[in-house]
């Protein structure tokens, strides 16, 4: 997953299906990206006996990201190589807009992931993406480790550490279980920049069935896919 950039989407509801319209993507590829699942493990011992170790149900996963954000110093065509080197290795740009200031993508970043919304009396659910990979969430935790600061004392570089929590609807969590089949037999009109995972993902609540509808759309790519394209979605593959 190294190669690919991460994005984080802002939802206001467990499926992330209503967007919020506010997202925020990394400009280089995240340090790490690890998910980890879990299960609740029953271990009883009774005195004198052997313990009696049983499955107690699934607990929510688990994503762990760590990303650097930095000032991007502006392109400028008459700074030779040598000038953006000592530039990048002195973290002192000149002139840098404000929104390629790294203290206003930490606080967009935030914004996206953490914020506490009054209205919804929540902190946003999310959606991360990296390549093909998807996982949706809320944050649990915000850390950050402060590499360098300006004269104003604003960030120039920090280190970023995001956990998240999985969070999915019961009537979802059943039918990606197989435990609910519904005919949702439909066209479903591709969005500009989804992919067979991202898709499979919105409409079954997992990744894993987007190799079923390449083969059930007799498409070679379930990657590359045209924004105004028509596919089939049939209902729930077991």
């Amino acid at each position: 997953m190294g190669e690919f950039k991460i994005k984080f989407s802002k939802f206001t509801d467990k499926d992330c299906t209503k967007s919020a319209n506010e997202e925020w993507s990394s400009e280089t590829a995240p340090i790490k990206v690890e998910k980890k699942t879990h299960d609740k493990i029953n271990n009883s011992k009774p005195v004198g006996g052997t313990a009696d170790v049983s499955y107690g149900g699934t607990e929510p996963d688990t994503l762990h990201v760590e990303l650097i954000i930095r000032d991007t110093p502006p392109k400028e065509e008459s700074y030779t190589d040598s000038q953006l080197k000592k530039f990048i290795d002195d973290q002192k740009f000149p002139d840098i807009p404000e929104d390629d200031k790294a203290q206003n993508k930490r606080d967009k970043l935030y914004d996206v992931v953490k914020k506490y919304d009054g209205k919804e009396h929540s902190t946003p659910y999310v959606q991360i993406i990296s390549g093909d990979f998807i996982f949706n969430g809320m944050c649990s935790s915000f850390e950050e480790k402060i590499i360098s600061k300006d004269k104003d004392l604003n960030l120039k570089v920090v280190e970023i550490t995001l956990k998240f929590k999985s969070t999915i609807s019961i009537e979802l969590a059943n039918a990606a279980a197989g435990r609910s089949s519904p005919d949702m037999t439909h066209y479903y009109t591709v969005k500009e920049g989804e992919t067979l995972p991202i898709i499979s993902n919105k409409i079954y609540g997992r990744t894993s069935l987007y190799l079923a509808l390449a083969k059930f759309n007799n498409l070679n790519s379930p990657r590359f896919l045209k924004a105004g394209e028509k596919i089939i979605i049939p209902p729930l593959i077991k």
